[in-house]
């Protein structure tokens, strides 16, 4: 079962994934949708599954491990 990607999580935007074509291979993705959000991350995997896991991955609330 495929991992449902977290919103953004600088604006609560629903990301979205895509072809990418950098490097050796064709990887995935995946970055917000929203053309507003001031930030506006990406990440890239070389499947969807693991664009998806780099871009669920979040930092411990509350400042915890600086």
């Amino acid at each position: 079962m495929m991992a449902t990607a977290l919103p953004c999580p600088f604006c609560g935007f629903l990301p979205e994934i895509k072809r990418w074509h950098g490097g050796p291979r064709s990887k995935r993705l995946i970055g917000c949708a929203n053309e507003g959000c001031l930030v506006s991350p990406h990440v890239t995997g070389d499947t969807e599954e693991q664009a998806i896991a780099f871009w669920n991955r979040r930092a411990p609330a509350g400042g915890e491990g600086r």
